[in-house]
């Protein structure tokens, strides 16, 4: 792959994987991955800079859809913004990933019947079959829990079939408000069991197992390991948690503060102060959560991971978080407590980003020194 591909160097790349930079947060040790090109504090990353300043000039400030109210009821409004955002999905102009895959991945996609409900699933096949079985990373998407089904082009799952030999599995769970919690949980968890219990004809090594996924995709993960490790089974032998939504509605553990002091700002930044707030306070969390759990089921631990009773015998863990990101603290708090709990996690948080910029794949470093991480511990397991 072309260095030019990319919108940033192999020298940076290389420098983001040297960097082995640690902090504290609470009770968790934290690397701390630094925007390669810049040490200021409170830097905004240049190349997400260049494109907002691209925007307005191209007329569009926001880069973003016009959004409408959300004063609108969610039963509505959440499938009306799932439309208007797979809309532009869909649009190549929109595009925010490029493809850093060196060979051709075949992708196959397939619809099975799990515990009722037919679920697609995506497949990004490994390039070389191995005897015993390939890893299996079953990826679980973001979106609230309303939106982002997957459409077999994720580069990021490309490359991470590719450098990992690995089977990336993409599940098509069930979405809110139309099927509420423990819908998408139910989902996921059958699927991992479905494959699981036919890893000979997926060509699968049952030793293998991970799940991961960003922001909802990551609570899914976190809660799936959870009841895996309940069940007694361990098919689960990592997890992935991107920007992970660890506490939803009142599922708060007593022990977590969130602080606005934990954000640092300057001039480059300064435009995302405002988007730095609680999420309890959030009106557009609030109003994806309630359509997707009531108060009471949302403190169970398969809703909010942060409130199981122990976090002892979980598999090993990967938990990234984005410096701009209001969820970056509690992403960081169940990393600490799963360390202290004896649990292999390895929390990274990445400078001069926001919760969704890590779906810039290929046009920041982050992205895919991220991706480098994913593959190294799927590898390794």
């Amino acid at each position: 792959m072309s260095e030019n591909t990319r919108h940033y160097s192999f020298a940076m790349l290389q420098k983001m994987k040297s960097d082995d930079t640690t902090t504290n947060f609470g009770t968790a040790k934290v690397h701390i991955k630094h925007i390669p090109d810049r040490d200021r504090a409170g830097e905004f990353e240049p190349r997400l800079a260049e494109k907002l300043k691209q925007s307005v000039l191209d007329g569009n400030p926001n880069q973003a859809i016009h959004m409408p109210s959300l004063d609108i009821p969610a039963e509505k409004l959440l499938p009306a913004l799932r439309q208007m955002m797979e809309a532009a999905r869909e649009d190549p102009e929109k595009s925010k990933t490029i493809d850093l895959c060196d060979g051709n991945i075949e992708i196959t996609q397939e619809e099975v019947l799990l515990g009722g409900r037919k679920i697609k699933l995506w497949q990004y096949h490994a390039p070389v079959d191995l005897e015993g079985g390939n890893p299996c990373f079953l990826h679980f998407h973001g979106g609230g829990f309303f939106m982002g089904p997957p459409n077999g082009k994720d580069p990021m799952l490309k490359f991470i079939a590719e450098k990992a030999n690995a089977h990336v599995f993409d599940v098509d769970y069930s979405l809110s408000p139309e099927n509420k919690y423990p819908a998408a949980i139910e989902d996921c968890y059958n699927a991992l069991c479905y494959l699981y219990a036919h890893a000979e004809r997926y060509g699968i090594s049952r030793s293998k197992v991970a799940v991961g996924g960003g922001s909802a995709g990551g609570n899914l993960s976190a809660a799936i390991a959870l009841k895996d490790r309940d069940s007694g089974e361990k098919k689960v032998a990592l997890q992935l948690l991107m920007n992970p939504v660890t506490m939803i509605g009142d599922g708060y553990p007593d022990g977590f503060v969130w602080s606005a002091s934990e954000y640092v700002y300057n001039e480059t930044s300064e435009f995302l102060r405002g988007e730095m707030e609680d999420p309890r306070q959030s009106k557009g969390l609030d109003l994806m959560f309630t359509a997707y759990v009531t108060p009471e089921e949302s403190k169970s631990p398969y809703c909010s991971p942060a409130m199981a009773e122990t976090f002892v015998g979980l598999p090993k863990a990967i938990i990234v978080t984005s410096e701009f990101d209001s969820l970056r603290q509690e992403g960081e708090w169940y990393g600490g407590v799963l360390q202290q709990a004896g649990v292999d996690a390895e929390i990274y948080r990445y400078n001069g980003i926001r919760h969704e910029d890590m779906g810039n794949f290929g046009l920041i470093p982050q992205a895919e020194d991220m991706a480098v991480i994913l593959v190294e511990a799927i590898r390794m397991m």
